[in-house]
């Protein structure tokens, strides 16, 4: 996955101000999408890119997370 790459070299507060950088970009078209939700859904160990944009289709993310 290019994100567990690029995570993988990162120190903590870096990882986190990356991740905030991403979430910014969504949080545009998902008003209620929470920092966390996101950042725990984007570091899941099975996380899959379909299945993240298909959950954020749906609403209510917090139900996947």
């Amino acid at each position: 996955m290019w994100i567990e790459n690029k995570l993988f070299y990162m120190k903590k507060e870096d990882e986190k101000k990356y991740l905030y950088g991403i979430y910014r970009r969504f949080k545009k078209k998902y008003p209620k999408l929470s920092f966390t939700e996101f950042e725990k859904e984007i570091t899941r160990d099975d996380f899959d890119e379909e299945k993240f944009h298909k959950r954020l289709q749906y609403g209510s993310f917090s139900e996947w997370v």
